[in-house]
């Protein structure tokens, strides 16, 4: 072997050669020889939060010995989360002769031969973890994107009676539970917390955290990338101006893929049409290829998913190309699917004769978290760096435009999007609409949500 390519190798420093050398942290240093028995850890996207706690962990499933047959557990907001965030990883990071036997791929356990057994569980369904009499250690990733009450109701009582450990971790959702927490963590009288914080840059290479500002808006940037604890109030979407954004008429391209974006409701029925086209305007900020929306279906009362779908069909009826549909995956909450059928299926059935199989419906097994959209659509329309990549047509698209320009969010600081029962909640359809197609398509974060194109079974 010659000395560059041993330069190259990276160090082994543990069991298996999961465990490759880290970069030294001087926060993460101190975080893991902390005392604390929970630790609160906001850090930046890929900067090692997650990694620490996986290492951590199964350490401590390996050495622990107060408690036999101890439950160390790993867990996400959603089973299929956890299982993407910890469970190939646990696997390689436990040695061979450490496996009391095969981890078990449905319930994500693996048996150790000190007879400790590291879990892997959704949130979703955390209740299956109270009274557990043997739970030890637990690391909860994504913590904001949590029920509040999946750690004061369903982990901390087991934890309580075991004398066990926690940590929670992920980046700041804004003025929640996890902000609480952190907050809790940081108060010198809370002696059994701590409190550890750090941003991508300190780890990531340069390059990347350029690729980062040019991909996401300024308050996406500073929450992912920083992991600042951004307070956000007001407009849900303040990269949107008119002037940038709106005011230059579009036009449709009979040889491109056409887009219909869908948010089922029932009054106002809505939907917003585009195309991803290389724009060839007069605006210097523009991408090369920017998402354009140049039409709307409004129908303000009596309204429905087949109405809606009838009015696509008439207006969009001559495209000749692939037609794909993408909105709310959960087919709408004024539920006339209750008596036709899923909202989607009456999509299909009623643009079945106008499209046929040139319909592709796409859309993911759940929503994403509302702020994931938020974001993946803020990022959509200016990044960091300046560059948009989103433009609504002022004509053809007067209410989408609207919608991105008026729709707030609640005061709390949360984040979410404010929905009162007056007219100002129809701000919001069409921007959810067009958000869920953006955050399907361009999602952002470390695979913050991960979407799943559905045939619907036709």
């Amino acid at each position: 072997m010659s000395e560059a390519t041993s330069i190259l190798r990276p160090k082994i420093v543990g069991p298996t050669d999961r465990w490759t050398e880290l970069r030294y942290h001087p926060e993460q240093y101190r975080m893991q020889n902390s005392p604390a028995r929970f630790i609160v850890n906001a850090a930046g996207r890929r900067s090692g939060k997650t990694e620490n706690a996986k290492r951590d962990g199964v350490e401590f499933a390996m050495n622990y010995t107060d408690r036999p047959n101890s439950v160390i557990l790993f867990g996400a907001p959603t089973y299929a989360q956890a299982k993407r965030i910890w469970w190939k990883d646990l696997k390689r990071l436990v040695p061979k002769w450490m496996k009391a036997g095969k981890p078990s791929e449905t319930e994500l356990i693996i048996p150790l031969i000190n007879g400790h057994e590291i879990w892997v569980g959704g949130m979703d369904s955390a209740e299956r973890f109270e009274g557990m009499a043997n739970l030890v250690w637990v690391a909860l990733d994504e913590f904001g994107n949590m029920k509040p009450e999946v750690w004061s109701e369903n982990l901390r009582a087991p934890l309580a009676e075991t004398g066990g450990k926690g940590r929670l971790l992920g980046v700041p959702e804004g003025r929640n539970h996890y902000f609480n927490k952190h907050l809790f963590a940081l108060d010198p009288e809370n002696k059994e917390w701590d409190y550890f914080h750090w941003v991508s840059a300190d780890i990531l290479p340069a390059h990347e955290i350029l690729m980062a500002k040019n991909e996401l808006d300024t308050e996406t940037f500073l929450q992912e990338f920083e992991a600042r604890w951004i307070n956000r109030q007001g407009m849900a979407y303040p990269s949107f101006s008119r002037v940038i954004h709106a005011s230059e008429v579009l036009h449709y391209k009979e040889t491109l893929d056409l887009i219909f974006m869908l948010d089922f409701n029932k009054s106002p029925g809505t939907a917003s049409v585009g195309q991803e086209q290389v724009y060839f305007g007069r605006n210097s900020k523009c991408a090369k290829v920017v998402t354009h929306i140049f039409d709307e279906v409004w129908i303000g009362k009596n309204s429905n998913t087949v109405k809606v779908a009838r009015e696509l069909g008439k207006k969009w009826g001559h495209h000749k190309g692939i037609v794909n549909v993408y909105g709310d995956s959960t087919g709408g909450g004024e539920k006339s699917s209750s008596i036709f059928g899923s909202d989607w299926r009456l999509v299909r059935d009623t643009l079945d004769s106008t499209f046929g199989n040139r319909m592709k419906f796409k859309f993911p097994k759940a929503n994403p978290p509302e702020r994931d959209r938020l974001n993946a659509m803020n990022s959509r329309l200016m990044s960091y760096d300046g560059t948009v990549r989103t433009l609504i047509c002022p004509k053809g698209a007067p209410r989408t435009a609207n919608c991105f320009e008026g729709t707030s969010l609640r005061k709390d600081g949360s984040g979410k999007l404010w929905k009162n029962k007056s007219g100002e909640e129809h701000l919001t359809h069409l921007s959810d609409g067009v958000g869920y197609y953006i955050a399907e398509v361009y999602p952002i974060g470390d695979g913050l949500w991960t979407t799943v194109s559905q045939s619907l079974g036709f």
